[in-house]
């Protein structure tokens, strides 16, 4: 595990979640994991407090007003980072549900290019997901209000 000599990027992932559906941003094609679908969130400024920063990199990203879930984060990534601009720094991610009260949303073009809303079980299988994000949808989906088991009334579901 980390040690305090380690410097380590504390980011957060938030399920936000409308209606039956969840948020996923595609990053932007060129940059750091360009083209993957991702929850919104990122990375904590030092000192900030984490819901705080999950707070604000989800309002960042999305252009809305959310109300994150009153629970304790879940801790959903806890590694080192083994490779890229962040090599030798260790990485911890947290996660969050939050509710929006909107479908509206403003993306930053440098950030990301695309935003889908869509049920959790779909968006599992997306395989240009971020594992953090899949991991986040996995540990907390049986908190959110939409889960993440397929409906048996629906039929089967193309994802491009």
């Amino acid at each position: 595990m980390s040690s305090p000599e380690q410097p380590t990027i504390i980011s957060t992932r938030v399920i936000v979640e409308h209606g039956p559906d969840i948020a996923l941003l595609r990053r932007a094609s060129t940059g750091e994991f360009a083209g993957a679908w991702e929850l919104p969130g990122g990375k904590v400024e030092p000192g900030e407090d984490i819901a705080a920063g999950a707070r604000r990199e989800t309002e960042e990203e999305m252009g809305i007003s959310i109300d994150l879930l009153p629970f304790q984060p879940e801790m959903i990534d806890n590694r080192p980072i083994l490779d890229g601009k962040h090599r030798g720094k260790w990485y911890k991610a947290y996660g969050f549900i939050a509710a929006a009260a909107s479908r509206d949303l403003t993306l930053d073009p440098e950030e990301h290019e695309d935003s889908i809303w869509i049920p959790p079980y779909e968006a599992l299988a997306l395989a240009t997901l971020s594992q953090t994000s899949r991991k986040a949808i996995l540990e907390l989906g049986a908190l959110c209000s939409s889960q993440i088991k397929k409906p048996s009334t629906r039929e089967g579901f193309v994802i491009s």
